[in-house]
């Protein structure tokens, strides 16, 4: 089993909306609440995300102050504390762990009295090893992401999500002064969300995720100078979570992303306790999650005929730095926006 990501290369700042911000269009005039929830396994934290609609179906305002309380098949409570911006985070314990094969259901208090609830999830198993790739076609732009799988005979439903982390090292401008490296984090926006199953036997996906394309290196601040990673978390979901985000894929906008709002509601399995035809835009989903991280470099490019100039000089001349030949944040990386000289431990 095996997903293909298509990546025509845009090298820009992208600031993608990401899965807390998910808000669909609802019928009439009504302005739905937004709850989509996830209980991870893995380096990604569990998060739930409230927000109330416009009349209109556009984005409307967080809902920090609500109760959120999580119950697992023993009848043990744990509850997802806010965190700011609509967004509530759980952290597992030995008291509440997230573990395959239990069940957790999700109850949502609001201020003005509403209770909405999701019927019992249960955990998956784990998904099965993965090993990403990153390639450059020859001759083009475009880049490849593709997670492998091995073969597995459990019946198992995969979504992958990604983001990229990349790196800017610094060249010698003072040789008293030994050059840093500065990291950087993105989200990618994603047309559809990925996915994979091997439910009715073994089966091979193929998909295509357009995230950008190589027109104006400029854009992304440092162009492409250092190692980027990408990594490909590899989620494990019950299968109607899958059914969910293959309704997602069918309706999203053609020209948008899989968060922007579509032309139709698509149900998810969040209601009112005491109405249960009032149904809450979004999904609770469990999920344990795996990660891959294939990566690129400038000399990917080079090797594939692709010719891509350095960001920064090799060498540098005392006329460079005195007519600002080139940018000072080759010497000093913390001048560009979001650097941090916190090295991932996996980098």
């Amino acid at each position: 089993m095996k997903i293909l990501f298509h990546i025509p290369f845009l090298f820009a700042i992208l600031l993608a909306g990401c899965i807390d911000t998910i808000d669909f269009t609802g019928e009439g005039n009504a302005a739905p609440l937004v709850i989509y929830g996830n209980l991870k396994t893995g380096e990604l934290p569990s998060a739930l995300t409230i927000r109330q609609t416009q009349p209109t179906g556009g984005p409307g305002a967080n809902i920090n102050d609500a109760a959120v309380l999580l119950t697992n098949g023993a009848g043990d409570t744990a509850a997802m504390l806010p965190d700011g911006e609509g967004v509530y985070r759980f952290e597992p314990t030995a008291e509440f762990p997230l573990t395959a094969g239990e069940s957790y259901a999700l109850e949502v208090r609001l201020s003005d009295g509403r209770v909405f609830t999701a019927d019992p999830q249960m955990m998956p198993a784990a998904p099965p090893p993965a090993e990403g790739t990153a390639r450059v076609r020859p001759g083009t732009a475009d880049v490849s992401l593709r997670a492998d799988f091995t073969g597995t005979t459990e019946a198992q439903y995969l979504r992958v999500t990604f983001d990229e982390v990349y790196s800017f090292p610094e060249i010698t401008c003072n040789p008293f002064i030994a050059p840093k490296t500065c990291y950087f984090e993105r989200e990618l926006p994603m047309l559809f969300m990925p996915l994979a199953d091997n439910g009715e036997g073994s089966i091979t996906d193929t998909v295509t995720a357009e995230v950008f394309s190589l027109s104006d290196l400029s854009d992304l601040q440092g162009g492409f100078w250092g190692k980027h990673y990408y990594n490909l978390y590899v989620h494990s979901i019950p299968k109607e979570a899958h059914e969910y985000w293959q309704q997602i894929n069918q309706i999203s906008n053609a020209q948008g992303t899989i968060f922007d709002a579509p032309p139709a509601v698509v149900k998810g399995n969040i209601y009112e306790k005491d109405n249960p035809e009032n149904r809450a835009l979004g999904y609770f989903e469990t999920s344990q999650v795996s990660v891959t991280r294939p990566f690129i470099t400038l000399l990917t490019f080079l090797e594939a005929g692709i010719q891509v100039a350095p960001y920064c000089p090799v060498g540098v001349l005392p006329s460079d730095l005195q007519f600002g030949n080139f940018d000072r944040a080759c010497c000093n990386c913390t001048r560009l926006e979001g650097a941090s000289l916190d090295k991932p431990d996996w980098f």
